[in-house]
């Protein structure tokens, strides 16, 4: 029963690889008009829509090499950041007035160890989106991804705890031809006949490649992703040497 079930598997993926080869073609033409017309935008006005379309992933492979060479060569931080240090360079005329200033909010201390630690946390945010929403264009960044994915870990690996089953129930609309997949989580008697009074056409059931993806670890790096942007946003103008 198993092998008759694997044979209609394999049957209904090639039927669907047959029906969709139209459709990628129409995409291959398309992607070649793109290409010829963002390669022109660069040309004549400095940039094309693509790199306006992927903004925030432009403009990571810029900022990320620079904000690397600022943390390697700088000795520096802003003065909110400043010590104690027994002399008149902290500014106060003494630890407690020293202490005080911090109690209130209006330094922070730390030095350059502190301050080195936020551009950490930037360098880290700039780094995810490179590892996750971009692709390398160089070697020494396709050796940062490799290093992050070793320091924090890889969202995609290929292991057992992070597989997904592609399993779903097709459905087509009768009158303008949409699609909708219906994950099997959520397919029932009840849902089949919702989607079938709403006007879909039930397609049978569908499985496809296992894919894999640590939800976990994803919401993970993510958050902190989203501390290292916000410390850029709120330090950006302290990036001097």
């Amino acid at each position: 029963m198993d092998d008759i079930c694997d044979l209609l598997d394999k049957k209904s993926n090639l039927i669907d690889r047959v029906k969709y080869i139209p459709g990628r073609v129409g995409y291959k033409i398309r992607d070649i008009y793109y290409d010829i017309k963002y390669f022109l935008q660069k040309v004549f006005i400095g940039h094309s829509d693509m790199q306006v379309i992927e903004m925030y992933s432009m403009l990571t492979h810029h900022i990320l090499p620079i904000i690397k060479n600022y943390r390697n060569n700088n000795k520096g931080y802003p003065g909110i950041f400043t010590e104690w240090n027994d002399g008149a360079d902290s500014g106060f005329a003494s630890k407690e007035e020293y202490d005080k200033a911090i109690e209130d909010g209006r330094i922070l201390g730390g030095g350059l160890k502190a301050w080195e630690a936020i551009v950490d946390k930037i360098i880290f945010a700039f780094t995810f989106i490179l590892t996750e929403d971009s692709s390398p264009v160089n070697r020494q960044e396709r050796q940062w991804v490799k290093e992050f994915k070793k320091e924090h870990g890889d969202i995609w690996e290929v292991k057992k705890e992070n597989a997904h089953k592609n399993e779903y129930h097709l459905f087509k609309h009768i009158k303008n031809g949409n699609i909708l997949h219906c994950p099997t989580e959520n397919y029932s008697d009840e849902e089949h006949d919702k989607l079938l009074n709403e006007g879909w056409k039930y397609g049978g059931y569908k499985q496809r490649q296992t894919w894999y993806h640590s939800d976990e670890l994803s919401t993970d790096l993510n958050e902190k992703c989203e501390e290292g942007l916000q410390l850029f946003g709120k330090w950006f103008r302290s990036f001097w040497l």
